[in-house]
């Protein structure tokens, strides 16, 4: 599945202790926007989806918050209890491979060098 949305804050990188392995984690929020048959303004809605992507750690330092990024990746829900025990649910996205597209807010030097052809050089 392929989805475009903001990064809502930096990527983190865990390492699992069980298999050694790292996945840098991140969340896109995708903003839409409708307008009801009575409501005089349009009404925003926003769905967040937590990434995970195991391919390389390196990444993480490219995935800033503000960042647009197109995620390529195996999409599924998640439910869960709360430790307040109430019913939760979140989606999730195994990413395969992924592009930025937009500017971040992070300072201009601070940014990556774009490739030219949109792909970051990773």
């Amino acid at each position: 599945m392929e989805i475009i949305g903001r990064i809502t804050k930096d990527a983190v990188v865990r390492t699992i202790k069980k298999t050694n392995r790292t996945v840098v984690s991140f969340t896109i929020a995708i903003n839409d926007y409708y307008k009801s048959k009575d409501a005089e303004k349009g009404i925003k809605t926003t769905t967040y989806i937590d990434c995970s992507y195991w391919l390389s750690s390196t990444v993480a330092k490219f995935l800033v918050q503000g960042a647009l990024v197109e995620v390529h990746g195996r999409i599924y829900a998640t439910a869960y209890m709360s430790k307040q025990n109430e019913p939760k649910a979140s989606i999730n996205c195994h990413v395969n491979s992924f592009k930025i597209h937009g500017p971040t807010t992070k300072k201009k030097e601070e940014q990556p060098v774009d490739s030219g052809n949109g792909d970051m050089p990773f």
